[in-house]
C-alpha cells in the first residue's frame, strides 16, 4: 500500500464527516416526517421500518462524528510532519551532495570488486538503488524511529532530486 502523508488523510476524512453527517441528518429528518405521517410512506411493519432506518441514520451520524474527530487528529499530525520534514530537508540541503555520496558508494563498490576478484561494473539502476540505500541510512541514522514510507516517500519525493538532480 502506498505511503499516504497525514493531510491527505486529514482531507480524507473531513470529506466523508461532511458526506456520513449530511446523509445521516437528512435520513433523521425523512424518518420524522415519514413518521408523522408528512411523507407518505407505506411500510408493511412501520415500528420496525422507522426503528431500523433510525438506527442506521444516527449510525451515520455517529461515523460523520468519529470522522470529524479523525481528521482533527490528522491535521495536527500533518502539522507535525511538515515541521519534521522542514527540518529534514533542511539537514539534507547541508549534510547530503551527490560528489560525497558518490564517492562513499564508490569505495564500497571497490571494495565488493576486490572481494569478488572480477571487473565489477554497476549499472544506472543498481547506482540508483546504491544511493537511495546510502541516503535513507543517512536519515535513519540522523532521524531515528522514522515511518518506513514516510521516509521512502520523503526520499523519493524530495532529497533524490534535489541531491542529484541539481
Amino acid at each position: 500500500m502506498p505511503y499516504r502523508n497525514n493531510s491527505d488523510k486529514a482531507e480524507d476524512n473531513k470529506s466523508s464527516a461532511w458526506v456520513l453527517l449530511g446523509f445521516g441528518v437528512l435520513g433523521i429528518i425523512a424518518v420524522i416526517l415519514g413518521a408523522a405521517g408528512i411523507i407518505p410512506i407505506q411500510p408493511g411493519n412501520p415500528y420496525m421500518f422507522y426503528g431500523v432506518m433510525s438506527v442506521v441514520f444516527i449510525l451515520f451520524i455517529v461515523m460523520g462524528i468519529v470522522s470529524v474527530r479523525n481528521a482533527v487528529f490528522f491535521a495536527g499530525k500533518a502539522i507535525s510532519d511538515n515541521t519534521l520534514h522542514e527540518t529534514m530537508l533542511k539537514w539534507c540541503a547541508e549534510n547530503l551532495n551527490a560528489a560525497d555520496i558518490d564517492s562513499e558508494i564508490g569505495l564500497l563498490i571497490s571494495e565488493e570488486a576486490e572481494n569478488d576478484d572480477e571487473n565489477y561494473e554497476i549499472n544506472e539502476e543498481e547506482m540508483y538503488f546504491k544511493r537511495y540505500e546510502y541516503i535513507k541510512s543517512r536519515l535513519n541514522e540522523q532521524f531515528m524511529n522514522l515511518d518506513e514510507g514516510f521516509l521512502d516517500n520523503f526520499i523519493d519525493e524530495k532529497v533524490f532530486d534535489m541531491v542529484f538532480m541539481k
